[in-house]
């Protein structure tokens, strides 16, 4: 190990050197995202000593969840296990942590110490120093920020031999750039001279059989030979990493899988589970559109332009010297653009788009809808004008007295559908928006239910059949759903030999709250 100033650190192996700096702190979270999880979180719980004082938590790994929506959750987790100003962040990941990590020690509670634990190296001779800490606003890339420089700095150089290589030279790019910023040549020509040997480790990679070595020697589990075809087929991420670990305050994070069985069955479960909802995703989503439209025309022209100007215009609802206005009007000029924006996008991709601008005629709504997303679709529903959303929610009522609740539906089936469509994993319910109190105010009502949490993967298939109910479909399709709902549960459960994995995917109230859903749809 290396001492390159008083709070950095550089070394193999040296990760243990964490326990000299988190005697003085109450509480400790190790803050990462999921594509660490599997790599690293238990060798830092069999490495740190206290072990009773140690929370973890991850988020999805990727520039996109760098934003103030995945942090919401952090500070939500934190406040639930009295984290306090004498509390600890250790930032587990590459710069995307190490930002994220940061941002959050400078703003919880007006700020509370961190530690950078890079595991890129990018991070480690970049993001992990220097004390600026950001987050991304929809418009520009670390907008929202502050200055806090880390209390410690770990540069443990074992994480790099799980680095990807195009992360690997990504990092040797930063590298080479401080070798000639530096008046010390000898730090450039020691990378000049050693260009061949740094290429070479920089090949690093896990076959099928390396990936049976490594589950094996870190985590475990052996996956005989007649297994390790199924894992090369379903691979890496959906054949080990992903179902290990399961984002809950009452899962402890990481599931007690002993075996390459357990992996398979929650895969299957899984698989089984976005083959059923697909479908009725597609069903929810093409109504909800539809029954806008259907309210919408109603008053007024069907194009795009026309809706623009009439019922998207939710500025025109306040008086003009409020600071409520000029929000609005912030609001709605961003959904304008975005309309636009979209309609270009697809003006040369999309045949029906082509043919309504090549006729110059305007947009009709139903066509725009067709091409958008349910987040572009709810920034629309967010922009109606009151009379417009008080009429939609009067054609179709889903929360009464309640305008915007079309917009609470939309907003909480959009991380389900985007799951389901693009094969993540939806068992463990890891939707980090979730569903407002509003809502699950009324399903609980309308149902009968003691709880309605959305923490379990039930919870989403009730939302679903009682917005499906909502929009009239026939009650012996939604039952035959259902059953099979029930029967997808039922194999998963019997596949399993550990019941303490099936209950912290499965609530242990599941059989009693859609027996609840079930006479709902009957009374119907």
């Amino acid at each position: 190990m290396k001492k390159i100033f008083d709070d950095i650190y550089v070394g193999s192996n040296i990760i243990s050197k964490l326990n000299d700096y988190t005697e003085d702190f109450d509480k400790i979270l190790i803050f990462s995202n999921e594509t660490i999880v599997d790599l690293y979180f238990e060798k830092f719980k069999s490495t740190l000593n206290e072990k009773d004082k140690i929370f973890y938590f991850a988020i999805k790994d990727g520039e996109e969840y760098k934003n103030i929506e995945s942090i919401l959750p952090v500070y939500d987790f934190m406040l639930g296990n009295n984290f306090s100003r004498k509390s600890l962040i250790i930032s587990l990941g590459g710069g995307i942590i190490c930002d994220m990590g940061g941002y959050i020690s400078a703003t919880y509670m007006r700020g509370i110490e961190f530690i950078q634990v890079p595991t890129s190296l990018l991070a480690q001779v970049d993001a992990s120093v220097g004390g600026k800490v950001a987050i991304n606003h929809p418009k520009c890339k670390n907008m929202i920020g502050s200055f806090k420089n880390p209390y410690r700095v770990i540069i443990d150089v074992e994480f790099l031999k799980t680095l990807p290589k195009r992360e690997f030279k990504s990092g040797m790019g930063e590298l080479l750039k401080h070798s000639f910023l530096t008046k010390d040549k000898s730090y450039l020509e020691y990378i000049e001279n050693n260009v061949e040997k740094i290429k070479k480790e920089s090949k690093t990679g896990l076959t099928s059989s390396g990936l049976v070595d490594h589950i094996l020697k870190n985590h475990k589990i052996d996956i005989h030979d007649v297994d390790s075809i199924s894992l090369l087929n379903m691979g890496y991420y959906h054949g080990y990493k992903r179902y290990r670990f399961v984002k809950k305050a009452n899962s402890g994070g990481m599931l007690s899988i002993t075996s390459f069985k357990e992996i398979v069955a929650i895969y299957q479960f899984d698989m089984e589970l976005k083959g059923l909802f697909y479908p009725i995703v597609m069903l929810v989503e093409t109504a909800l559109k539809n029954r806008t439209i259907d309210s919408l025309v109603a008053e007024s022209s069907s194009g795009i332009e026309d809706v623009l100007d009439n019922q998207l215009a939710c500025y025109i609802d306040y008086s003009g010297d409020t600071e409520k206005y000029a929000k609005k009007f912030l609001q709605y000029n961003e959904t304008k653009q975005n309309i636009l924006d979209t309609i270009e996008y697809y003006s040369d991709k999309n045949k029906v788009i082509k043919h309504y601008l090549d006729s110059d005629y305007q947009i009709p709504l139903w066509a725009y809808f067709e091409v958008i997303t349910l987040g572009q679709f709810s920034r629309f529903l967010g922009c109606l004008v009151k009379s417009s959303r008080e009429k939609l929610n009067q054609d179709f009522t889903i929360i009464p007295k309640r305008s915007n609740s079309l917009e609470l539906v939309v907003n909480s089936l959009i991380e389900l559908r985007n799951a389901t469509m693009h094969n993540s994993a939806i068992f463990d319910a890891n939707f980090s928006s979730g569903v407002s109190r509003a809502l699950k105010r009324q399903i609980k009502q309308d149902l009968g239910l003691s709880t309605f949490t959305c923490v379990f993967i039930e919870d989403y298939f009730i939302l679903l059949i009682w917005i499906l109910n909502l929009l009239k479909f026939d009650s012996g399709i939604l039952i035959e759903y259902i059953n099979q709902f029930n029967e997808i549960v039922e194999r998963f459960d019997k596949s399993l030999d550990n019941r303490d994995i099936f209950f912290k995917i499965i609530s242990t109230n599941r059989k009693t709250s859609i027996q609840q859903l079930s006479k709902f749809i009957d009374k119907k």
